[in-house]
């Protein structure tokens, strides 16, 4: 990914996250969560995946990229948070 590419996922998922999460003391986690999330979709999406799933994901429309992404959530939460 491009600096910028991973600066904006990055700012997205930890905005995201903090306004999602229930218990409050575990938003400061979730910048190691999203940082996770990136180092594991770098792995197999290119540049030009990211910006495919993010077109997708503004337009509302789902996007095989984006799901691989998304099914990465809860194994980087559980590694975080050591569970």
């Amino acid at each position: 990914w491009t600096d910028a590419q991973r600066g904006k996922f990055t700012r997205d998922c930890i905005q995201s996250c903090e306004s999602g999460v229930t218990d409050k003391a575990l938003a400061p986690k979730c910048g190691a969560m999203c940082l996770c999330v990136v180092r594991e979709s770098e792995k197999f999406m290119t540049p030009a995946d990211f910006d495919r799933a993010d077109a997708a994901s503004v337009a509302g429309r789902s996007d095989p990229m984006r799901d691989r992404m998304d099914a990465l959530i809860q194994p980087c939460i559980q590694r975080v948070l050591g569970n």
